[in-house]
């Protein structure tokens, strides 16, 4: 590298004044250092830019990448969600059916158990207005058979004592 080229005053003032001119190689100096230390900085600079612009592609490549594996397992349990929800229903709506036709099953299958409450509620019932009636006869039959009883009893006694009345008078004669 060379020093900047700077305004210099004309040679021949230079060559006069010894101290003026190592005062500007001095300065002359200084600038190119600061300057050669500016365009250290400017390369350092667009290098890390560089570097930093890099690592950004590649993360932002990265998350690229991660979002499109996202985005197809989000479809995929998607897909395999609607399936799911497919299958549920499907399933409900067949135990709905089995419940239902059991429930018809039941139904059809207590009609004939129905039917024989009623037949023994009504046998039941005539065996209680049988049971009655045998009743009512048997009362009916032993007061029946008291009074032939006592009929036959009276009776019985009345002829006894008519048979000795007259034996009783057939011997006073």
């Amino acid at each position: 590298m060379t020093p900047p080229e700077t305004d210099n005053p004309p040679a021949a003032s230079a060559s006069t004044d010894p101290e003026a001119s190592i005062e500007r190689d001095f300065r002359d100096h200084v600038l190119f250092i600061l300057q050669h230390e500016r365009d250290e900085r400017v390369r350092l600079d667009m290098a890390l830019r560089e570097q930093v612009l890099s690592q950004i592609a590649k993360q932002a490549e990265t998350l690229s990448g991660q979002m499109q594996a996202l985005q197809k397992l989000q479809g995929t349990i998607l897909e395999k969600w609607a399936a799911i929800r497919t299958t549920a229903d499907t399933q409900t709506t067949e135990v709905q059916s089995r419940i239902a036709q059991m429930g018809e099953d039941i139904r059809k299958s207590t009609a004939p158990i129905r039917e024989y409450q009623m037949h023994v509620n009504r046998l039941q019932n005539e065996l209680q207005a049988l049971v009655r009636t045998v009743k009512d006869n048997t009362q009916e039959v032993a007061g029946v058979t008291f009074r032939a009883l006592l009929g036959g009893a009276l009776g019985g006694g009345a002829a006894a004592i008519l048979i000795f009345l007259l034996l009783f008078l057939a011997q006073r004669k």
